[in-house]
């Protein structure tokens, strides 16, 4: 956590003008305690002016400080570049290794894409099709892994922990693909290869789908 916390902050303060407006809120923060003790030792309503004109600044000033720490729209890029991530592996599979069963999705099925790819996804347990299929879930779930990695480095305060939690959870179980693919490979069973398919398929739609419903909120809002 402490990890964490320092870098987050080595990350704003490397931020142009940051560092500027950060000065800038400390010094008016003084000036409101300064003319807030002024109010206590005197009724004058030159000291309650002053007051009233440094908080009428303040809530002016406010958006443009939050925005140089917190720019607006994150949520909606990190969103994007989760749902991205997931489509990626899937991609890479019905349009790379398998286009046999991308030509035959069309988009208006949309909602219901991670369930045609899995209904397509009941391969022959051959050599040849563990040998083919290989590269999807050694090489291509370990980019998965590492764009998930870096959308949570980058994003990971202003995603919900709902998706946080999502997201690590898919990282773990993706690492293990390699290995169980190795393993099932060595083992094969009359499910062994479908059920390859349904563990990556399961882990990534169960995260594709809330982070694209994040992303379409969040669209709407900017």
């Amino acid at each position: 956590m402490a990890k964490m916390i320092r870098a987050r902050i080595a990350s704003l303060w490397g931020r142009p003008g940051v560092k500027r407006k950060l000065l800038m809120s400390i010094a008016y923060a003084l000036a409101v305690v300064l003319s807030v003790v002024s109010i206590t030792e005197s009724t004058s309503i030159t000291a309650w002016g002053t007051f009233l004109a440094l908080i009428l600044m303040g809530v002016s000033a406010w958006p443009d400080v939050k925005d140089s720490i917190w720019p607006s729209g994150l949520d909606h890029v990190a969103a994007t570049q989760l749902s991205l991530a997931c489509h990626g592996w899937k991609n890479a599979y019905i349009f790379g290794v398998c286009p046999e069963l991308g030509g035959n999705l069309s988009e208006r099925e949309g909602d219901n894409i991670w369930e045609k790819i899995l209904n397509g996804s009941h391969h022959e347990n051959t050599e040849s099709n563990w040998e083919r299929f290989q590269p999807l879930f050694v090489q291509e779930t370990i980019r998965t892994q590492k764009r998930l990695d870096l959308v949570l480095s980058r994003y990971s305060d202003v995603l919900p922990s709902e998706l946080r939690v999502l997201t690590q959870d898919a990282m773990s179980q993706l690492s293990l693909s390699e290995l169980g693919y190795s393993l099932a490979r060595q083992n094969p069973s009359k499910q062994g290869l479908f059920a390859q398919f349904e563990q990556v398929i399961h882990v990534l739609s169960r995260l594709e789908r809330p982070a694209h419903d994040l992303q379409v909120r969040t669209k709407t809002n900017q």
